[in-house]
């Protein structure tokens, strides 16, 4: 598979890229970026290596947008925690810039809610 290209859709900072953000790819996904959270944050909660747990504001994630299956758990204290494979494409990374404490997940988009990137 080549490298993701990604698009910002939404930002909870001005400069969209050092703070929790939502992008979407060129592989009809939807990358979440948030402040790391544990591991087991979530009761129960069975993860593969490859997994992650990142933690956003709630109203961030525009509605609809990521897949009805995607694993979401509110936190009661208006934020929410998204998890997902760990985004480990290189260009994708440099792209989103990630600050120490924070990692991208990502995960299903809802069918038909990703634009064609342009390539």
């Amino acid at each position: 598979m080549g490298t993701m290209k990604i698009t910002l859709v939404a930002a909870a900072c001005n400069n969209g890229r050092t703070c929790p953000n939502i992008n979407t790819s060129d592989r009809d996904t939807v990358v979440v970026q948030g402040y790391l959270a544990d591991r087991d944050s979530v009761p129960g909660l069975v993860l593969s290596a490859s997994d992650a747990v990142v933690e956003i504001p709630i109203g961030l994630l525009p509605d609809g947008l990521v897949a009805a299956d995607t694993r979401m758990y509110p936190t009661g204290r208006g934020t929410l925690l998204v998890v997902g494979p760990r985004v480990v494409d290189a260009e994708a990374l440099a792209e989103l810039q990630l600050p120490e404490g924070e990692d991208a997940v990502e995960v299903s988009a809802a069918p038909g809610r990703i634009p064609a990137h342009a390539g």
